[in-house]
């Protein structure tokens, strides 16, 4: 139909003057001519139009014999075709029944896998149990007698002149300082000022730290060393060092020490 209204329009006057729409410079003519292109158009579309349905034909023809092919091979799904025609049922209700049949398989495998472990382990525990008892029953059960404490402090006995041996407390540092570095020594003496220096050398090679003065020579008298004061300055007497060293300026003469 495009076509013969093209064909119509080049039979006229107006074509032939126009140089087929190629030389058009009146407004008749240019209308003529915007008349003509536009049947052209639609004729270009309508050409390619019937080439796309063409093909289009072409592919569902492709498509239905490969249907036909698939159907006439077989289902993709032999198992499931095999089921549907014994049973008469459709494809689909096929697969969703063997779908909930592999998953009940599935479940109840995991609850026997849990029922054998558990059962073991029970299983365990009962012959524990037996041994445990068994080992009870055959133990024999000795009562010990009890005494009251009442009547063994009421009736006296030959034991019970035994001493009860006393704990001692610990030495401090004083003590311990006495043991390592002085002696005992009738007639010898030490200045309270050379006892605490070497008890700071002590505390120096024990890695201790020293008291103060006034807590040494109170702990240090506690010991039972008598002190005097002699010439001015405050003496220990009857002790010495066990190194023997003295300075001569503090050692006191025999006068002194009578005195």
């Amino acid at each position: 139909m495009v076509q013969a209204e093209i064909e119509g329009v080049k039979a006229q006057k107006r074509w032939a003057s126009t140089n087929g729409c190629t030389d058009a410079t009146a407004q008749a003519s240019v209308t003529f001519c915007q008349q003509f292109h536009e049947l052209s158009a639609e004729l270009a579309a309508a050409v390619e139009a019937d080439k796309v349905q063409a093909r289009i034909d072409e592919i569902r023809v492709q498509l239905a014999s490969s249907t036909t092919a698939a159907a006439v091979t077989g289902s993709s799904d032999p198992q499931v075709a095999v089921l549907a025609n014994l049973s008469g049922q459709n494809t689909v209700l096929v697969q969703t029944a063997l779908t909930v049949l592999v998953a009940l398989l599935v479940e109840l495998g995991s609850s026997l896998g849990y029922f054998v472990v558990f059962s073991a382990w029970r299983a365990q525990g009962e012959k524990r149990e037996e041994q445990v008892v068994e080992k009870t029953i055959s133990a024999p059960v000795t009562v010990a007698k009890v005494r009251p404490a009442v009547a063994q402090a009421a009736t006296p006995t030959a034991n019970d002149n035994r001493t009860t041996p006393k704990l001692a407390a610990p030495e401090n540092d004083v003590e311990r300082f006495y043991k390592d570095r002085i002696d005992t020594a009738e007639g010898s003496s030490l200045t309270a000022t050379a006892l605490y220096e070497n008890y700071c050398d002590w505390c120096e090679e024990n890695t201790k730290e020293p008291m103060a003065l006034p807590t040494f020579g109170r702990q240090f008298g506690e010991l039972g060393v008598h002190k005097a004061k002699i010439a001015g300055r405050i003496r220990y007497i009857g002790i010495k060092l066990q190194s023997g060293i003295e300075e001569e300026e503090d050692r006191p003469t025999v006068a002194q020490v009578a005195a």
